[in-house]
């Protein structure tokens, strides 16, 4: 399996997404990779829920930087990239299907 070092999301074995055309590279355990978009009003939930999961998580609004607990200030309609370590893809997409977030 390969993840686009643009936009995170998962593709099969072709060096090119066939979501945004970036360059894809195999993902190793460790490799952060897109398993949805969520909006900010349910960002505390979904990272509360996957945490409580053992699951490391980050979101990252496209138009900026990665949210850090620093930056407290979200727009709730504000769409964020729900990334997550290879080694847990299933496991959060799974638990994000249980919430609604993503099929």
């Amino acid at each position: 399996m390969k993840f686009c070092t643009k936009c995170f999301a998962l593709n099969n074995d072709s060096d090119t997404c066939a979501i945004c055309g970036g360059a894809t590279e195999t993902a190793i355990a460790q490799s952060s990779v897109k398993v949805t978009m969520v909006k900010g009003h349910l960002r505390v939930l979904v990272e509360s829920t996957l945490k409580d999961k053992g699951i490391p998580c980050e979101f990252i609004n496209p138009e900026l930087d990665v949210y850090n607990q620093i930056n407290v200030k979200v727009n709730a309609e504000t769409e964020y990239i729900l990334r997550v370590p290879f080694e847990f893809y299933s496991e959060a997409f799974d638990l994000c299907v249980g919430m609604g977030l993503a099929d």
